[in-house]
């Protein structure tokens, strides 16, 4: 989601040449965001799309430089912003302006060891459990727990709509250098984004369509005609 391989059956690349910011009206939905949407209002109180990641940070922490460093992972990647409306009856990305509320903090610091670590595995398995609205989102949501001075715990809770494995490691890498930048005073090194996924989802739909499906169809019957049939069992 943060990042993802732009391609199709038949190894032909989904490639968006117009961002979405450049386009009238808000995108579609991907065809994994559609499914994910679809089996999420059957159970919209179930959690079993919530992603949760715990990152470790130990050391000394300047908390105002890693919310910094949150907001601009915020801002520069729509998705984690985006919420799904209906848009004349057909499910759209609605993306937010950035995100601009301070990290939740929770301090645990003052208490015993065996009573810190249970109350941060119940912490984050609330965070994880508590339900999301698709329509009002968020859809991201963050927590710093400091269990020590130089010990920290940040607890990321995302609907899968929007994140996923992938993700996770674009996460930790735009982290490491924007908390480094920022921590320098320096202005974040990252280069612009060319695309957002709202672009890709816009583009896979436009690839996909029925004329061009057909085609790769037509192909592909072309190419295994006369090939000797399969005899599976179905039972």
């Amino acid at each position: 989601m943060l990042e993802e391989r732009l391609s199709a059956l038949g190894g032909r690349p989904i490639q968006a040449e117009v961002p979405v910011s450049q386009v009238d009206g808000p995108a579609p939905l991907s065809f994994v965001q559609e499914r994910i949407r679809l089996i999420h209002l059957t159970e919209p109180d179930v959690p079993v799309y919530h992603t949760l990641r715990v990152f470790r940070l130990r050391g000394a922490l300047d908390r105002q430089v890693l919310s910094a460093s949150l907001k601009e992972i915020l801002r520069r990647h729509e998705v984690l912003r985006t919420t799904f409306e209906e848009v004349d009856g057909e499910p759209r990305q609605i993306v937010h302006e950035p995100f601009k509320a301070p990290l939740r903090f929770v301090d645990l610091s003052g208490f015993p060891e065996r009573v810190r670590e249970a109350e941060r595995i119940r912490i984050a398995q609330e965070e994880v459990r508590r339900p999301t609205d698709l329509e009002r989102g968020p859809l991201f949501r963050m927590l710093l727990i400091r269990l020590a001075e130089r010990e920290h715990d940040l607890v990321l809770v995302a609907h899968h709509a929007i994140f996923d494995g992938w993700s996770t490691d674009v996460f930790r890498r735009e982290l490491a250098v924007l908390y480094e930048a920022f921590s320098a005073g320096q202005p974040s090194p990252l280069p612009g984004l060319p695309i957002q996924y709202g672009d890709y989802a816009r583009r896979q739909r436009e690839w996909l369509r029925p004329e061009t499906v057909d085609g790769q169809l037509d192909c592909w019957r072309r190419r295994l005609d006369g090939v000797p049939s399969l005899d599976l069992r179905t039972e």
